[in-house]
């Protein structure tokens, strides 16, 4: 058996006004569910989320921002948690996600697991 690691995938948007067509939201759904079925089916997939629009953040002075953190215009808008046996490995599963079709960006990036 592999001796796989864990990555996470960050998928960030630019944040625009822009609202998909009915058409082109099936058309990503439908995209996205084959993306996510493939990795699962591979026994890769540990967990993935969307993001919701609300939220907020806190400073590390305390402040509680009301709204979501956007740098250079971009959001994190979902993650995803994968298996592999390395990072190359984790970069070729990513290259293949749908949100790089919409102009959007994937962060592949290493876990280090917290002992509690």
């Amino acid at each position: 058996m592999e001796n796989l690691q864990d990555f996470i995938l960050l998928f960030r948007m630019t944040q625009t006004d822009n609202i998909p067509s009915p058409t082109e939201l099936a058309n990503m759904e439908k995209q996205w569910t084959s993306y996510i079925g493939t990795i699962a089916a591979n026994a890769r997939l540990v967990a993935t989320h969307r993001l919701g629009y609300e939220g907020g953040y806190i400073e590390n002075n305390g402040e509680v921002k009301s709204t979501i953190y956007s740098a250079n215009n971009e959001i994190i808008s979902g993650h995803m948690i994968i298996k592999a046996v390395d990072l190359n490995e984790a970069n070729d599963i990513a290259k293949k996600c749908p949100i790089l079709n919409i102009g959007g960006t994937v962060e592949v990036r290493t876990t280090i697991p917290m002992n509690a």
